[in-house]
């Protein structure tokens, strides 16, 4: 038997709407940038989950596992879009 109190309700409400807006901020991104760009958002995000669990619980990640995760965080600050190739056209021989 669970026993609702307002205080729960609001947290639970307060959740359900922090939800719905990453959900919404995360398809309006990957509407705006590309399918690898979104990724490495994605993959730079996991760094501030990394350090709360660091903080808030004793069972947390390896030491390989945080510098594994660093390495990918360097990565993807170097990540940059690569420039659009510009189209060559040659004109070909008659008969060709």
């Amino acid at each position: 038997n669970v026993h609702w109190t307002p205080q729960a309700f609001t947290w639970l409400i307060l959740s359900c709407i922090v939800g719905l807006g990453i959900s919404w901020t995360g398809f309006k991104c990957q509407q705006l940038v590309t399918a690898t760009a979104y990724t490495v958002v994605g993959v730079m995000n996991k760094m501030v989950t990394v350090l709360v669990n660091t903080l808030m619980w004793e069972k947390h990640a390896s030491a390989v596992g945080v510098a594994s995760l660093c390495v990918c965080l360097v990565g993807g600050s170097l990540y940059q879009q690569s420039p659009l190739r510009r189209e060559r056209y040659t004109a070909l021989p008659d008969g060709e």
